[in-house]
């Protein structure tokens, strides 16, 4: 519903197909989940917690977070700046 709404997204995959469910806005991103020979899962994991989750480096997933973040704010910045002096 963001996306449709114009809303760009971070998406974290863990056992989706991201070619199948990548966000449809062009400024959304996504990083993919641990690797794991069972991916895509439907409606239950293999294991008993799902490691594709489990697994991903939060050091990793809170860089793509704050780089998004900041290019989020960049863009805002510019309209707020383009709004003012309506230079669009």
């Amino acid at each position: 519903m963001a996306a449709i709404s114009g809303i760009p997204t971070f998406t974290i995959f863990g056992n989706q197909n991201s070619a199948m469910f990548s966000p449809i806005h062009p400024a959304s991103e996504w990083i993919e989940g641990a690797p794991c020979g069972y991916k895509p899962c439907s409606d239950s994991c293999h294991f008993t917690s799902p490691h594709c989750l489990m697994d991903i480096d939060e050091e990793a997933v809170s860089k793509e977070v704050e780089k998004f973040a900041r290019k989020r704010m960049a863009t805002q910045k510019k309209l707020r700046v383009n709004d003012q002096y309506d230079l669009r």
